[in-house]
């Protein structure tokens, strides 16, 4: 697991990163997706001892005071995707979602899209772009497979609203660094070892890696996404919200935030 610790919430004089969640009440919103969000998310919460997450009682059109709001409803930035971490408190305005949850009935799918964006809220990040990742990508397969998913998306959509057949292509390059190119610097960032059972990290093609064998590396594999948290996800999580990061309140919240700093 690898987290921003410029992004990690802080904590109260008990040392709790008390994180208040809503769900914004628009066409989509649904009681019975709500109380399974909470269910799934709820295992974050019991598996980190110094992490509360809040709820809003009701849902509403806007809040005055939740640092992270969701919907159901599809977004044109994705299906799931959330802010990382303290960016959620850049989105000033209550009425305006941080993480989007497009519901399906498929639950072990559910549970991994919920456990994996919550992760995203609470400062982690995707692990392949974790600076231990052992293997080198093959540029132009990655490209291609990402380009040949938004390619199938566009032939979905009605003749006159399709992407032309260069903006299929930019969609995909930018994709294929969104997701899985992308490589963060070790800065400020708290990171297990490369973690193939973490919740963060996205399924891989063994055709997308080089082999570095023949120099002593692992040679390529194909790995598939989790639906569970790992052990080292839990460990990382509990090492940085150790009850350390005191922001000398009793709660936080969004209005008083000394942070103003998407995540799929």
């Amino acid at each position: 697991m690898i987290i921003d610790l410029d992004k990690v919430w802080p904590t109260n004089r008990r040392g709790i990163a008390k994180i208040r969640i809503g769900f914004l009440n628009d066409s989509y919103y649904d009681s019975d997706q709500e109380d399974r969000v909470r269910e799934v998310a709820q295992q974050w919460e019991d598996e980190c001892e110094n992490i509360s997450l809040v709820w809003a009682n009701r849902p509403k059109k806007k809040f005055e005071n939740r640092d992270v709001r969701i919907s159901f409803k599809p977004s044109s930035g994705g299906q799931w995707v959330s802010k990382v971490g303290t960016d959620a408190t850049e989105v000033k305005d209550q009425s305006e979602r941080t993480m989007t949850l497009e519901w399906t009935d498929n639950k072990q799918k559910m549970r991994r899209h919920i456990l994996h964006e919550f992760g995203h809220m609470l400062g982690a990040e995707h692990e392949q772009f974790s600076p231990d990742f052992p293997w080198e990508f093959k540029y132009q397969a990655v490209v291609d497979h990402f380009r040949e998913e938004v390619q199938s998306e566009n032939d979905k959509r009605p003749a006159p609203k399709q992407w032309t057949a260069a903006k299929v292509k930019e969609k995909g390059a930018s994709r294929a660094y969104q997701d899985m190119l992308k490589r963060l610097v070790q800065t400020n960032l708290e990171y297990s070892r490369f973690d193939e059972s973490s919740i963060m990290l996205y399924t891989i093609e063994r055709d997308w890696l080089k082999d570095n064998s023949w120099a002593g590396g692992p040679a390529p594999q194909s790995i598939k996404e989790s639906h569970h948290l790992s052990y080292l996800d839990i460990r990382t999580m509990n090492k940085v919200y150790d009850g350390t990061r005191n922001d000398d309140s009793e709660s936080f919240s969004s209005s008083d935030s000394e942070y103003s700093t998407d995540d799929y």
